[in-house]
Parts: structure tokens; sequence; C-alpha cells
């Protein structure tokens, strides 16, 4: 047999050599880049001193002095409260209570029924009423699913109200005056057997809150407004335990306090009388704008901080002890990675900027530093300037303004 020619095996294997190596520097390429940028973005940050402190109002604790019964609340929480208005019913008996419920509910029921007895008769149009009542009930559903079912009693009681207008509309008015007799007639026999032992009326005017904590007596604003560091820190270690016979705290005055103790650093760095933002950890707290009203002499090296506040009462009427950033300051420009800054020959700060594949050296002003970044001022109209976008190079070897990048 003859001899194969071993040619086109050094061919092959020449072939597979240059294949992997060609192969090889492709994935050299894609996975080292001699020069790494990133991209020069917006950013709003907040200059802030982290605030562990509490939460202080002027309340008085409503305490139980109607004996047995079952107590219903006629407010809800944050709500305002007029000197003299009743603020709770005392019902003999959890069978009142439900009378007295359905008895409600039937007046809302008569109050429909009412309004609908004024429109019957007029012109209608059936088609625009079907429309009208899917559109409520998709609304509602979609809502429901999203998480907001606390918004959608105003349109449950809407969608009602459509569904018994189409109902009704086109009955005789004889007809829906005897529903409304009926009704009328089932809520005084529900009302007559809701037997009302008491009612609580407020001795003031305020807001009420049914979350009592123990520390009312201990801290209020002639405390914050008077007291040392020392002072202030041990009203807040007289914690007591909760009156059992409370049935819930008027709070006197929408004004409330933010106080905490800071250490002699952090305290130089605010300012008496100015206005900050106030943002609380607790993200279902919002943000509320307080006056710095106090900043005490230091005690240990200590200083009682104290914020006004007099927004949104009705978020924070169950908050004492919280956490909370008071922004000093607010910096907005352009966010530069820290190993990006570089100083040219004249000592003017600067970025690198890779630009159509050359290097361009850019001066920047520094306006703020974090840990790991800057902030750049940036100025749109100055287009020798950092610019949003730009591509900044954080790292690459023997840089130099205008060099060219193959």
């Amino acid at each position: 047999m003859k001899k194969e020619s071993a040619i086109p095996r050094i061919i092959t294997v020449v072939m597979t050599v240059l294949l992997c190596s060609y192969i090889g520097y492709q994935a050299y390429r894609a996975l080292y880049n001699p020069v790494r940028t990133v991209s020069a973005v917006h950013a709003e940050v907040d200059d802030a001193i982290q605030l562990e402190g509490y939460v202080v109002r002027d309340e008085s604790v409503m305490v139980r002095n109607y004996g047995s019964g079952v107590l219903e609340m006629n407010m809800y929480e944050g709500e305002r409260v007029a000197n003299g208005s009743a603020v709770a019913v005392v019902y003999a008996d959890a069978a009142s209570a439900d009378k007295s419920h359905q008895a409600a509910q039937l007046d809302e029921q008569i109050a429909e029924m009412s309004t609908l007895y004024s429109q019957s008769g007029e012109t209608y149009d059936i088609e625009a009423a079907n429309d009208i009542i899917s559109e409520y009930a998709i609304s509602i559903v979609r809502m429901r699913q999203e998480g907001v079912s606390e918004s959608t009693a105003a349109m449950v009681e809407e969608l009602k109200m459509q569904t018994l207008l189409r109902e009704y509309i086109y009955r005789d008015k004889s007809e829906l005056l005897g529903v409304i007799d009926g009704l009328r007639a089932e809520r005084d026999k529900l009302g007559a057997g809701a037997a009302i032992k008491k009612r609580l009326y407020a001795s003031s005017a305020g807001y009420f809150s049914q979350y009592v904590d123990g520390y009312e007596a201990a801290l209020g604003s002639e405390l914050v407004l008077n007291a040392s560091p020392g002072e202030f820190s041990a009203a807040c270690d007289k914690y007591a335990t909760p009156d059992s016979n409370a049935i819930g705290k008027l709070i006197s005055s929408n004004i409330w306090y933010f106080a905490a103790i800071v250490d002699e650093e952090s305290a130089e760095r605010l300012k008496d009388g100015s206005t900050m933002t106030l943002k609380f950890q607790d993200k279902a707290l919002p943000d509320v704008e307080g006056e710095l009203v106090r900043i005490t002499d230091k005690e240990n090296g200590k200083v009682l901080v104290v914020f006004e506040c007099n927004t949104h009462i009705g978020d924070f009427t169950k908050v004492r002890n919280t956490t909370a950033l008071a922004v000093v300051k607010t910096y907005v420009g352009l966010k530069v990675p820290r190993e990006a800054l570089r100083v040219d020959e004249e000592g003017n700060n600067g970025v690198y900027c890779l630009i159509d594949s050359q290097v361009k050296f850019k001066k920047i002003q520094i306006i703020f530093e974090k840990d790991s970044y800057y902030i750049a001022a940036y100025d749109s109209s100055d287009t020798k300037s950092l610019l949003l976008y730009d591509e900044i190079v954080v790292s690459a070897k023997n840089l130099e303004n205008k060099k060219i990048i193959k």
C-alpha cells in the first residue's frame, strides 16, 4: 500500500494552530481592555447627619371611666378633635354594638335610595350607565391588586349608587318610597335595640391617637426646650408601662419636636434657627421640614439638638424612638469615581475622558466627596467642562492629554 503524504496532515495542524491563536487573540481583546471607562452620570447627594432621637409631643392620656361595656372609638388615628366632641361611645354589650352598626349601614342605604328617588324619571342612557359601572368595577379590582385598596372606598360607594340607579330608574316613584319607608322602619327597630351606655367627650381640642406608649408624662415640649443633654437622656430612660385603663390620648397641638443627642463635631455642623429636611429611616414616614430651635451647650462631649415640626402629625402619632437624617445640604452634579481623579501640571483637578478614540483632560470642580466618589459641578453650557455621559477614564496606562487610543 502506498504511504499517505504527510503534507495534508501538516497543513491541518498549522491551520488548527492559527485558528486557535486567532480565537485566543480575539478573546483576549474582548476580555482585556487596557482603557476602562465609566459614564459621567447625574447625581444628587445629601450631606446629612444621622440622628437617633425621640418624637416629642404634648399629650394627655384618656383613661377608662365607664366601667363595663363595649367601647367603640368615633375617631381615627391622627384625626383633629374639637373641644367637647364625642370621641367614643360605650354600648351595653356586643349585641347593642352590632345593632348600631347595622343601623348605620341602613342609614347609608336610605341616603342612596333618597338620591335615586330625586333622580328617577330623568333622561337616562342605559348603555352609558353600563359603561360607567364597568369602568368603576375594573378600576376597583386593579387598585386592590396593586395594594391600594384603602383608596377604593369612595369608588365602591359610587359603584353601588350607579348600580342602584340603573336598577330603579324606570320604576314607579311610589315603589321607591316603599323601599325607603321599609329601610327606615328596620333602622328604627335596630336603633331602639342598640343600648348606648355612655358617650365619651374630648376635654380639649387636639389630635386623637389610640397609641399609648408610656412616655406621655416623661416627654413634652417644656422638657426638650429647657433640659440639658443629661436631663433629656434621663427623661428618655423614664419609660413607664402604659396604663391598662388608657383608651387613647389627645395630642394638644400640631406642633411636635424631634430631639436627639449628638456629639460636638456633629453639632458644629448645625446652625441654630435653620430649617432642615428630616428624612426618616422608616420609609413609611414622610420627609418633614424642621426648624432647628435649640442647640444646647456641650455636656460631657454631648449636645442636645431640637427640631420643631408642624406638618404630617397624623403620620407620627405612633412614632417615638426613631432614626432620621438631618440634611445639612444637598449637592447636585456629576458623579466621578475617586480612582479617576487626576491632577495636571498646573495643579488643577480633572479627569481624562475618552472622546472619539482620543484621551482629553477636562478640569472639574469638586463640590462634595464620599468614600468612593466625588460630586463635580456641572454646567451644560460649558462644552470644555465635564459633560453628562462623557466617558471618564478610570484606569489606563501612560495617560496624557490628547493621546490617541487605538
